[in-house]
């Protein structure tokens, strides 16, 4: 069975690697860690990943502007995204309403918490697929 691919895009280099190296251990996904925003453009392109975390705030380009350029590209424009930020509470990221089109996690989120709200989004963005088409 194929691995799923993560883009995690975050200029906390320390916490990328964390992240990568917990999501890399369960065996279930193939990470590429990137640490600014022009590279994780880069790199979705080349990588195209299932599913891509993002912080928002980095030097550069944000992860909102990189959302924005991803959702022009007929190939990455619809693969899902979870934002990580600082700048809410676990609770408030558990609030988000999911209608505006994205998940939240805030750091520093658990490994499992983020894996859980990946199976989440992973599963509802194969629902959508199966009911409407890619």
């Amino acid at each position: 069975m194929a691995k799923t691919k993560i883009l995690l895009v975050d200029d906390d280099i320390v916490a990328t690697r964390a992240l990568q190296a917990g999501l890399e251990k369960t065996g279930n996904y193939e990470v590429r860690a990137e640490n600014s925003g022009a590279r994780g453009l880069a790199a979705a392109i080349e990588f195209q990943p299932d599913l891509m975390i993002l912080d928002i705030m980095m030097p550069g380009i944000c992860g909102t502007e990189m959302a924005s350029h991803l959702l022009e590209d007929p190939h990455l424009g619809n693969i899902p995204i979870i934002f990580m930020t600082s700048l809410i509470s676990a609770e408030e990221a558990d609030r988000t309403d999911t209608r505006v089109g994205y998940r939240y996690l805030a750091k520093p989120a658990p490994v499992e918490k983020v894996i859980g709200r990946i199976e989440e989004e992973l599963a509802k963005y194969r629902q959508q697929v199966s009911e409407n088409g890619p």
